[in-house]
């Protein structure tokens, strides 16, 4: 709930500034996943999940990422993750449970990271933007879209929240 700026002075860049809410974390009541399965295209994993709900309005991501136990440090931020974007506006306040399929290129994984993060509304509709618009052709046939920032100066997009991250190791 606290505000947090940030204040960026580069010689070759010039200045920038941006200011977030912090937003409270909301953990994973339960996290299970299923052992990875080869199809020979693709690794799919199904995970389900329960959390309980604060009685605010709240945004969610929760991502999925596959890896080998080894590597998992290293690889626990990948540009290829499974992203799912949660609205809880049908389960405001009380405990929700779902599940889905989490296809990977990874046919070697033997551990998978779980996690889900309590977002402010704007950057949500930011990752939404960027989701819907990963796999078009947008640069080629279109007009270039331009996505919302909070950052003075500069673009992206400031943010701050506290993920809870589940590890699951199927060796």
């Amino acid at each position: 709930g606290n505000e947090y700026h940030l204040a960026v002075v580069s010689e070759s860049m010039g200045e920038v500034t941006a200011s977030t809410v912090a937003q409270r974390p909301v953990k994973f009541d339960k996290v299970t996943a299923e052992k990875p399965v080869w199809t020979g295209f693709e690794s799919l994993t199904s995970v389900d999940y329960t959390i309980t709900d604060p009685p605010v309005d709240n945004y969610y991501i929760i991502n999925f990422q596959s890896t080998k136990k080894q590597d998992v440090l290293d690889h626990l931020i990948q540009p290829d993750a499974y992203t799912l974007l949660l609205v809880d506006s049908s389960f405001n306040g009380g405990q929700f449970s779902d599940s889905f399929v989490a296809a990977t290129s990874d046919p070697l994984s033997d551990s998978v990271a779980i996690s889900l993060a309590s977002v402010g509304k704007e950057y949500f509709d930011y990752v939404r933007l960027k989701m819907e618009n990963d796999l078009e052709l947008v640069e080629v046939f279109s007009e270039p879209i331009q996505y919302p920032t909070n950052i003075r100066g500069g673009r992206g997009f400031f943010t701050l929240h506290l993920p809870d991250v589940w590890l699951m190791d199927f060796r």
